[in-house]
């Protein structure tokens, strides 16, 4: 009887530890509102959002776009031979998803590429990375403190032969439950308005 009653004992209270053990497991690992996740996780979200673009996906397929144009810029012989840095204007990449890919998530993607171009070293070196005009004039102004219709000195201006602007395009491609996503970029000189690279890169998720 006395070994019956030891014997449940001990198996109760292992129960209790394994239960306790499971409760702290499940508490350790579920996610709560504000808590810090890697951003290249997929979540549930995703997953329910399967006819748009993955965002862990698009961030993996920024990096590694942005690290294979910066490389293929810098070996254009227009730009590897320059006797000294040529000017580059980050110019528009227009969504082409037709909807299915939000203008704000968009936005994070092709910020992130300007942003990975501009901090790159190999860019650097063949590279003078310049925001636009405009936007400076304005800062220019705003800064000096010049008034409505005053007229001030503009911001610094480039040589149209040396200056080059990034443009592109995005698109979808979508059959059944498979999607394609690519960027389509192209670097043009402003002088001469000659495309001096032109590339795709592409990536495809499952819906």
């Amino acid at each position: 009887m006395m070994k019956s009653m030891k014997f449940n004992s001990i198996l109760s209270l292992g129960v209790t530890m394994v239960m306790a053990i499971v409760v702290a497991g499940c508490a350790s690992s579920g996610q709560r509102s504000g808590d810090r996740v890697d951003p290249y996780q997929t979540s549930k979200g995703d997953r329910r959002a399967s006819e748009q673009a993955s965002m862990p996906a698009l961030l993996e397929f920024c990096d590694e776009t942005a690290e294979k144009l910066i490389y293929e810029l810098s070996s254009i012989p227009e730009i590897r031979d320059a006797p000294t840095q040529v000017v580059l204007e980050l110019g528009d990449i227009q969504n082409r998803t037709m909807g299915s890919t939000s203008s704000q998530d968009f936005e994070l993607i092709q910020r992130r590429l300007r942003s990975k171009i501009r901090n790159s070293s190999l860019a650097r070196e063949y590279f003078l990375v310049v925001e636009s005009r405009q936007r400076m004039d304005r800062e220019k102004d705003r800064v000096s403190g010049t008034q409505d219709g005053e007229v001030s000195k503009t911001t610094a201006r480039y040589d149209p032969e040396k200056t080059y602007v990034l443009q592109g395009d995005f698109f979808k491609s979508q059959r059944a439950d498979f999607s394609r996503y690519y960027f389509e970029l192209k670097l043009v000189n402003i002088g001469t308005r000659q495309i001096v690279f032109d590339n795709s890169y592409l990536f495809g998720q499952v819906n």
